[in-house]
């Protein structure tokens, strides 16, 4: 190596320089310039290592990038987690409501369902919804109903205020969409 290249590329065991001299060129000669007297492998070597800190800034500028766009990213989620522990904050007291509401639904049914006579209680969905199963009593509430049979003894004093009326009458009455009692009283 000739004396320019040394003083370029101190060696190992030669003392250090003073740190001005080591980082800023000289300032009578342009960068461009002092580039160009190098040889041509040192060129290369200065090109390569332009082009490493150029993909190297890149590299920077996108990571920078990424963490910028990644740290937006957490506050909207933590936006939106404040947002949802706010909205389930406020829907707890509706929820109560709710196990509350539904606890009593499920005890009227079985408070009406017990009232059944014990034939008909076979004959009642379990349905898990309990609303279904009030649904169902209601629209079964005429034919679940105790039917009184009526008294065969013939000295037994019946009810009175039923209408006593022949099946032909009875027949009419139903014709004209009337109760028997009604078809009665219009006959009197």
């Amino acid at each position: 190596m000739d004396e320019q290249n040394l003083a370029l590329f101190p060696s190992i065991d030669s003392e250090p320089q003073a740190a001005e001299t080591i980082d800023a060129p000289p300032e009578s000669v342009e960068t461009a310039e002092t580039i160009d007297v190098l040889p041509d492998w040192a060129q290369s070597m200065i090109r390569a290592l332009h082009e490493t800190n150029a993909g190297h800034q890149r590299e920077i500028e996108r990571l920078q990038t990424e963490s910028t766009r990644v740290e937006s990213q957490r506050q909207e989620q933590e936006i939106a987690l404040a947002q949802t522990l706010m909205e389930r904050d406020s829907l707890k007291p509706h929820a109560e409501r709710a196990a509350l509401l539904d606890a009593y639904i499920r005890e009227g049914v079985e408070r009406r369902v017990a009232a059944l006579p014990e034939a008909y209680r076979s004959l009642v969905p379990a349905y898990a919804d309990p609303l279904e199963t009030l649904r169902w009593l209601d629209a079964n509430a005429a034919i679940l109903s105790a039917v009184h049979a009526p008294s065969l003894d013939a000295g037994a004093r019946g009810d009175s205020r039923r209408a006593r009326i022949s099946a032909s009458e009875r027949h009419v009455a139903a014709k004209l969409g009337v109760t028997p009692e009604q078809y009665v009283r219009a006959k009197k």
